[in-house]
């Protein structure tokens, strides 16, 4: 069904999607990262001191404990990811069938579990896109990750004036 408020999706969820949803969800939103900013700003100090002691050892130690925390992430990144993967595994092959309403929110219908949603505008904390996928987050950590292929391209233009206009500075636009 076309029209200017709503909107319907179907999809089925491949492996593809769910290591792309997990890019953009650790790397665009920046869930990933707190960990190890705080790890940086506690070793800040140590750097500091061990600067103002001596020039050139403080340069090199600044430099390992940045290659240190660089590694930590990625090894970080990776690990979560192949666990994100093993959890959400039982979703590969999934078919969905969302409703994108303008007023009312989106109803959920997981064709593979015979399951029906329906969410309001108000239980969805935030949005984003990059490329390939749209990503609509819920207050509860769950969300909907709609892969662009499946989407007309003038719904999917639509999809992003509701989303932004709903969410304005919550919707986290990559497409660039």
């Amino acid at each position: 069904m076309r029209s200017s408020s709503r909107i319907t999706v179907d999809t089925a969820i491949t492996e593809q999607n769910l290591s792309e949803y997990y890019v953009f969800s650790e790397i665009f939103m920046n869930r990933n990262m707190i960990p190890l900013v705080l790890v940086a700003l506690c070793m800040s100090p140590v750097i500091l001191v061990i600067g103002f002691q001596d020039q050139a050892i403080g340069a090199i130690v600044c430099g390992f404990v940045c290659l240190l925390i660089v590694a930590a992430y990625v090894l970080n990144y990776f690990r979560c990811k192949r666990k994100f993967l093993e959890r959400n595994k039982h979703t590969i092959g999934n078919r969905s069938h969302y409703i994108i309403d303008r007023l009312s929110g989106i109803t959920v219908e997981e064709l593979s579990k015979h399951n029906i949603e329906t969410f309001s505008w108000k239980q969805i904390d935030s949005s984003g896109e990059n490329k390939n996928i749209m990503v609509i987050m819920f207050k509860n950590k769950y969300a909907i990750y709609i892969p662009k292929s499946d989407i007309d391209p003038e719904d999917a233009l639509t999809l992003k004036r509701i989303l932004y206009t709903r969410f304005k500075h919550k919707h986290r636009d990559q497409t660039q």
